[in-house]
């Protein structure tokens, strides 16, 4: 079974963040000088169908999720 879920983080600054990677914003909000409040969404059943699309979108290869062999069903 495969899960889709949303996490919105929400970031208070004193200047625009711009392009920020994952773990810089991590710091940023942790031990920087910006403030950050994480929501983690509801966690949603997906079927295959719909994680093929979804790693289309993510630019992800659907092998990570269900390995090589399973690929070409």
């Amino acid at each position: 079974m495969y899960y889709h879920t949303k996490i919105t983080i929400s970031v208070l600054s004193d200047k625009p963040l711009g392009d920020m990677s994952l773990a810089d914003l991590d710091y940023f909000i942790t031990d920087g000088d910006g403030s950050g409040k994480v929501d983690q969404g509801e966690s949603v059943p997906i079927s295959r169908e719909e994680l093929q699309i979804l790693c289309d979108q993510h630019g992800s290869d659907i092998s990570f999720f269900v390995g090589d062999e399973d690929c070409d069903e």
